[in-house]
Order: structure tokens, then sequence, then C-alpha cells
């Protein structure tokens, strides 16, 4: 049963990823809106753990690097640093509505998103030109 399910699950997952990769546009959108998912679990974690911001963001840095040392550098898609960065924007900005540090937040929030963006671009026009390469592994 559980064989059978992943099976149907990697067949599902491998035709949504065929589909992207020849409309790489839709691609993109969906890298973007990731990595604001992952950034909005990042300052949910934050606010979970009701520590000083110094405190919860080095507890987080500490598993987001040997995260990114030890599963990410075989993945063509990078999240872990730029999801950490985007709580911690998404934690000043949000404190900084209403004050005078508002533009501050703003210039965080502008300078993540950015950020998503050239990554996600750059992330998506490498693949597609492993793609017409001929190669298919993520590296």
């Amino acid at each position: 049963m559980i064989v059978e399910s992943k099976q149907v699950l990697d067949e599902w997952c491998d035709s949504l990823g065929n589909w992207m990769d020849e409309h790489p546009t839709v691609y993109k959108v969906v890298l973007v809106v990731s990595h604001l998912f992952r950034a909005a679990m990042i300052l949910a974690m934050i606010d979970w753990m009701q520590l000083p911001i110094f405190m919860s963001a080095g507890l987080m840095l500490i598993p987001s690097l040997l995260y990114r040392a030890s599963v990410e550098r075989f993945c063509v898609f990078r999240f872990t640093l730029p999801s950490w960065a985007g709580g911690i924007a998404l934690w000043i900005a949000r404190g900084a509505i209403g004050t005078v540090y508002a533009p501050l937040g703003a210039a965080l929030l502008v300078g993540y998103g950015v950020m998503i963006l050239y990554i996600s671009h750059t992330d998506i026009e490498a693949r597609m030109a492993r793609l017409q390469a001929g190669h298919t592994s993520c590296h």
C-alpha cells in the first residue's frame, strides 16, 4: 500500500514537473511562492519559540546551515538560507509597522523580494539550459 502510494505520488510529481519544465514562467511563480511560504514558516517558528530574536535567529541558523551542507548541496534549488533571511526580514518588518522604522522594514521586504525573484529566475534559467543540453539531473 505504501509503495503503491509512493509510486502514484512520484508519477504525479514527475508529470507536474515535466509540465513546469515546458512552462518556465509558471515554474518561476511556483518557486517564488515556495520561497514566500518557507519564509512565513520561519516567521511562525520565531513566534512559537518566544525567545529574543537573536536567539531564535541563531537557533534556526545552525540547522539551516547543516541542512544546506548535507542536503541542499545536491539540489538545484536552495531554499534554506533565503527562507531564514526572509523570516527575519518579515519579523523586523512586522515590528516596524507604524513606527519610525517602517521604511527600514519596507526596505528589508523589498530586498528580500528582489533576492527571491533573482534566485528563482536564475535557478529556473539554469535548469532550462541544462534541459536543453540534454541533462536531466540536478547538477
